[in-house]
């Protein structure tokens, strides 16, 4: 983690959240994966912060949905959920937007590391 200066906004991050996974049907070799894909938007939270949090989170969508099977390796990367929340900590009140992207992809038991 690296903490985000006023300089640096308005900014994004990308990680990582919670990983689901189950058997795709019983007898295979199969696992289908749910992975929760959090996009942060920190912008200062300013008179136009609703405009200008969606302006960049359409982009943010359109980039995604662009290449919704991530290069072939998904099964699909969708929009699952937005949260904007705000904090008065800074110098000036900031904003974040939280837009949560479930991925779906499928691994062998046997090579977790190559989805299929």
């Amino acid at each position: 983690m690296y903490p985000l200066n006023e300089a640096e906004l308005p900014a994004i991050t990308v990680y990582s959240g919670s990983e689901v996974s189950n058997r795709l049907n019983m007898g295979l070799n199969d696992l289908n994966r749910s992975l929760s894909v959090e996009v942060d938007i920190y912008i200062r939270a300013t008179g136009t912060f609703d405009d200008d949090v969606d302006a960049i989170a359409v982009q943010v969508e359109e980039a995604i949905a662009g290449d919704f099977t991530v290069n072939g390796l998904a099964k699909e990367a969708v929009l699952t959920g937005t949260d904007i929340q705000f904090s008065g900590d800074a110098e000036q009140p900031i904003g974040v937007a939280k837009l949560t992207f479930t991925v779906r992809y499928v691994t062998a038991l046997t090579d977790v590391e190559a989805a299929k």
